[in-house]
Order: C-alpha cells, then sequence, then structure tokens
C-alpha cells in the first residue's frame, strides 16, 4: 500500500509540474506560436486568445484527470482500511461459534455419552471454513432441538439441549451476519480498485498525450530548453516508487556540465577500445589459407 501511495504522489507531483511548467511559461510559449502565423493569410492566422484558450484547454484537462485518479484512490484507500475489520469480526464471530459447538459437544458427552454424540451430528470435526461453520452449527442446532433432552448432567447440572441450540442459533446469526458484512466489504473494495485501475489509466494517456504536446508545442515555439525540462512521460515515472522524483535542479544541470566533457572522454576511450577488441577478435580466429601447391598436390594424391 505504500508503494502504491507514493505512485500516486508522484504522479500528481508530475502533473503539477507541468501544468505550472505552462502556466508560468504560457506568454513565452503563445510568442513563439504566433510567429508561424506568417504562413497563413492574414484572415486565417490564429489569435492570441485562441492559443491561450487551447493551452488553458490542455492544462484543465490534465487537472481534472488527475483530480479524478487522486478521489479513486482516497475511495480505494478507505475501502481497503475497512476489509481487514470486517475480516477480523468474521474471525471473531467464527471463534464464537467454534467455542459453543465445543461446549455443546462436551455437555452432551459428559451427560449422555460419546455414543450419543452422532445423533446431534457432534461427531463430526468443526469445519474451518466460516461459511461451512455456520451450515454445520445451524445443523447441529437442528438436530438439539428435533431430539430435546433434558438430563441430569451427574456434575449437579442439567442437560438442556434446547438452550444449548438457542446458544449455538445465537452464534450461528453473528457469524453470518459477519460473513455477509465481510463480502460486501471485499465486494465494495473490487470495485473501488477497478474505478481505480480505470482512472489511473485514463490519466496516463492524457499525461502522456498531454506533456508530449506541451513538449512539442515548445519546440515549435522554438523553446528547446523548456521542452527539456517538461516532465516527459515514461514507464519509470508513471509506473513504480521513483517516477516523478528527483527533478534536476540547476545544481545538478551545472554539475552535468562540468562532467561532459569527461563524460565524452570516457566514451571515446570505450568505442576506441571496442574497436582494438573486434581487430584483436578477428585475428585470433581467422583460419589460415592453405598454399595453392600443397592443396593441388594433396587433390592430386590418388585416395587409397
Amino acid at each position: 500500500m505504500e508503494t502504491t501511495n507514493t505512485q500516486f504522489r508522484n504522479r500528481r507531483a508530475d502533473a503539477a509540474y507541468v501544468v505550472s511548467s505552462l502556466d508560468e511559461h504560457c506568454d513565452e510559449l503563445v510568442h513563439g506560436l504566433l510567429a508561424h502565423n506568417t504562413y497563413l493569410p492574414a484572415d486565417e492566422q490564429i489569435t492570441p486568445a485562441a492559443v491561450r484558450t487551447f493551452l488553458r484547454w490542455l492544462g484543465a484537462t490534465l487537472r481534472h484527470q488527475t483530480e479524478a485518479m487522486s478521489a479513486s484512490e482516497s475511495v480505494c484507500a478507505s475501502a481497503s482500511t475497512g476489509e481487514p475489520s470486517a475480516r477480523q469480526r468474521r474471525d471473531v464471530a467464527a471463534g464464537a461459534l467454534a467455542t459453543e459447538l465445543s461446549r455443546a459437544r462436551n455437555r452432551v458427552s459428559s451427560a449422555l455419552g460419546s455414543s450419543r454424540l452422532a445423533r446431534y451430528g457432534l461427531d463430526q470435526v468443526t469445519p474451518s471454513l466460516p461459511s461451512e461453520r455456520v451450515d454445520y452449527g445451524r445443523e447441529v442446532a437442528e438436530r438439539l432441538r428435533e431430539h430435546a433432552c433434558i438430563e441430569d448432567d451427574g456434575l449437579g447440572g442439567t442437560l438442556d439441549t434446547v438452550t444449548l441450540a438457542k446458544a449455538l442459533e445465537r452464534a450461528v446469526a453473528l457469524l453470518d451476519a459477519a460473513i455477509l458484512e465481510h463480502l460486501r466489504e471485499i465486494r465494495h473494495a473490487q470495485g473501488a480498485r477497478a474505478r481505480r485501475e480505470r482512472a489511473t489509466g485514463r490519466w496516463v494517456d492524457v499525461y502522456g498525450n498531454g506533456s508530449a504536446v506541451f513538449a512539442s508545442l515548445y519546440r515549435m515555439a522554438e523553446q528547446a530548453e523548456l521542452a527539456r525540462q517538461m516532465v516527459r512521460p515514461s514507464s519509470r515515472r508513471t509506473e513504480g516508487p521513483s517516477g516523478g522524483q528527483g527533478r534536476p535542479g540547476d545544481a545538478d544541470l551545472a554539475r552535468a556540465a562540468e562532467l561532459a566533457p569527461a563524460t565524452a572522454a570516457i566514451a571515446d576511450d570505450g568505442r576506441a577500445l571496442a574497436r582494438v577488441s573486434v581487430v584483436v577478435r578477428r585475428r585470433r580466429f581467422r583460419e589460415p589459407k592453405p598454399e595453392v601447391g600443397a592443396y593441388s598436390l594433396a587433390c592430386s594424391q590418388p585416395r587409397v
């Protein structure tokens, strides 16, 4: 769950970065794009207002999909939080029913003898699955009522099978309700996860295509540096916990510029070493050519 939360935080940060970059450099982008109006007649040229409207439309679309994705994630997180508590209540109710079944088995065995357990179905092992335990408990309660019996248990008490049946019926009802609640929580969580996946898929499409359009518009406006700083769509940014982290700042860009000559020299050395390795391998595995005279003499010898 923590990894999923990190993914969504990174996606929201990426979308916010794209939209904020567009808002900050909107004037430069509009000015650069309007320079291409010279290719059209005066009555067909695009207006600054139309360009701004288009850019706002792109930003609003990305912002809306990001909000929808965030809302679906919040619903999914709350549904996942409620599911364990419902499962815990179901398990507690299942344990209570198992206790009542064990109590009924011991009371019948001590008062009537172990041979009478089969009459009430108490000679069987209590099922481990909650749904099967409900059915078993309900069947035992019905048999206890069907074969009602009141006997002295020999320990100063009285065995009343109807009383045992009532206790079992209460435990069965509690477990049955807990199972239904748990199933509702599971279905709710599954639906929330499905809606989250659909919202995430739509966001990935809008973010990937939208950021690509933004970067292309920056380049058309001759703002190549801004295009390089744009958040680019990639699997690393749209999937996994590392997406959206560690955008290069001014210090990082300056450090990269300082290391550029050394990096280029290392690359040149690597390419030169690769060429030498290829030559060595060719010489090592080259087969010697047979001499023409020796080959002709060998071919002229009769076969034995």
